[in-house]
């Protein structure tokens, strides 16, 4: 599993675990605070079972200022429950809910059911899709089941057990793809003819775009081959690593909403780029707020670079 030494001294050791434990845990009891959700009963229902770091987006944290004293007001019903039965007859539209509540004279119905990702391509042959790395209905012709079961064994004896409270069984329908662009299978082979791109999950996609871009770039155009001992050079860990991605967010139910600086900064070392960007001290790198501007340049940097490795 890739990491620096800090993530090692903060995830391998129990005390490193019981800290960062804690602060997500102080995270959790300020998010509800501002909610206020012990204000009232119907407050209650809406607090969340998973914690912050669980949500597989940010976007929900974060509200207009007047959301909770809306949501406080009398005229708004809070229920917690799946529909069990929408009744249409006229003159009335009727709710049942599965604790059986009755919702009689219904105006408006909002389904905010979410999506479902997919990719909505027939592939011929059927297998194509997923020798491309792509979420797939038929069988892979890479068995993803032996590494990926020594993958999930490592992670569940060198972690902390609580990480895995929202873990989800095997599924076809995900991304097999290293560093979520490129598809191991076409690595192997040598083809450098496809790449994915926004297979990432979170809310911090216009961080992440342009290393992205590039990287898939120097990948499509054989820049990443150049590299001597480059990510490419071995499929084997090229393998390791899919499986490892593909695992940790089986076993989490997390995507990589506090990982985006580590995912760029993994980008930048495969290309050979200088991944600290705040243009200060180390000190500065600890406090510094990363954003879609501290990548600049790095385009004219690695054609620099490819430009002087020609030389």
């Amino acid at each position: 599993m890739e990491g620096s030494w800090v993530r090692r001294l903060l995830h391998g050791n129990a005390l490193g675990r019981a800290a960062i434990a804690h602060l997500w845990k102080q995270v959790d009891a300020d998010i509800h605070a501002f909610a206020n959700y012990d204000s009232h009963p119907k407050m209650d229902r809406l607090r969340p079972e998973a914690s912050a770091i669980k949500c597989t987006s940010i976007g929900g944290i974060a509200n207009h200022a007047d959301l909770w004293e809306t949501i406080r007001d009398p005229n708004v019903h809070i229920h917690r429950a799946s529909i069990a039965q929408v009744s249409s007859k006229l003159p009335d539209t009727s709710i049942d809910l599965s604790d059986g509540t009755h919702i009689p004279a219904v105006d408006l119905l909002v389904h905010a059911t979410g999506w479902k990702f997919a990719v909505p391509i027939s592939f011929d042959p059927p297998a194509l899709g997923a020798h491309l790395g792509l979420p797939y209905q038929t069988g892979s012709e890479y068995d993803w089941e032996p590494i990926e079961q020594e993958v999930e064994s490592k992670m569940r004896s060198d972690l902390d057990a609580s990480l895995f409270k929202h873990a989800a069984p095997p599924t076809r329908g995900v991304h097999h793809l290293y560093r979520r662009i490129a598809s191991p299978s076409l690595i192997a082979e040598g083809d450098r003819s496809f790449a994915a791109m926004g297979a990432l999950y979170n809310g911090a996609v216009s961080v992440v775009a342009e290393v992205q871009a590039l990287w898939a770039v120097a990948f499509l155009t054989g820049g990443l081959d150049e590299i001597c001992d480059g990510p490419l050079s071995n499929p084997e860990k090229v393998f390791e690593s899919v499986a490892e991605d593909v695992v940790w967010s089986g076993l989490t139910g997390t995507a990589l909403n506090v990982d985006t600086l580590p995912y760029n900064d993994m980008l930048m070392r495969d290309l050979g780029l200088n991944r600290y960007r705040a243009g200060g001290r180390w000190w500065k790198e600890l406090v510094a707020v990363y954003g879609p501007r501290s990548y600049a340049g790095i385009v004219d940097e690695w054609m620099e670079m490819r430009a002087r490795g020609r030389e």
